[in-house]
Formats: structure tokens, sequence, C-alpha cells
């Protein structure tokens, strides 16, 4: 009995403290965040003008999916690895500014928020050009 009980004991503990995999490969082009519940396109597609790239997220069809958007710029943070200073994202991240939906307030023109991908910096720029992550929820099948 007390063998079985020290089994169940370890079991438990390697299980509970197991490291589980963040990303997971969702299709040949995404992959899945298991902490957001997001699923992230790769980065493929090079740069784009920070006016164009809501529309290129929107427009954008991944197999049967068609729910793609921009993601905010909290959500970039998040697969910023800010303890390492490198990308948590662990797939074709280049070291480039990438744009998100947030829009910066009381400035005219297409001002996005960017991070950039080298060093975790959030910034905005008034014109120029960024590399896209597009998202969607893992729940809109």
């Amino acid at each position: 009995m007390r063998k079985l009980i020290a089994i169940l004991i370890v079991t438990f503990t390697v299980t509970m403290f197991a490291k589980i995999p963040r990303f997971e490969l969702f299709t040949n082009e995404s992959v899945y965040d298991t902490q957001t519940e997001l699923v992230w396109t790769f980065d493929q597609r090079g740069e784009f003008e920070a006016s164009k790239t809501e529309a290129y997220c929107e427009d954008l069809v991944i197999g049967k999916y068609d729910d793609w958007r921009l993601p905010k710029i909290e959500e970039l943070a998040d697969i910023y690895d800010y303890d390492n200073m490198k990308p948590a994202f662990p797939y074709s991240i280049h070291p480039e500014p990438y744009c998100s939906s947030d829009l910066v307030e009381n400035v005219p023109g297409d001002n996005r928020f960017m991070l950039y991908f080298l060093n975790g910096f959030v910034f905005h720029v008034t014109s120029g050009s960024c590399r896209v992550l597009c998202v969607r929820w893992i729940r809109n099948y």
C-alpha cells in the first residue's frame, strides 16, 4: 500500500510540474498559444504599409478560417519574453517592428502602436512599414 501511495505521489508531482509547451502547431501556417487561447499566423509575408495591415488580416484565409484580425498591442507584448529579451513565439519572428490594431488617440492619420521584436519596445509612428502577425480566437471554430 505504501508503495502504491508513493507511486501516486510521484506521478501526481511529475504531472503537475511537467513543462507543457506554450505553443503548438495548429495548421501549416499557424500556431496555437495554450496560455491565451489565440492562434497566430507565421510571419511569412514580409512588410506592409502600416495603413494596410488591418485589411490584410481581415482578408486572410488559412484553411477554413477567415476570422483573422490584427492583434492588440497587449497581445503582441504577451508573446515577447521580457525576462530573456527575446520573442517567446517559437516561429519566424524577425527582429523588426510588428503592427498592432491599436491607434494612438488624438493624433491624426494611421498612427499604430507597434512592438519592436528586437528589444520588446512599444512605440508608434506616423507612417512607414511593419511586419504582420494575424491572430484569431481558438473558440471561433
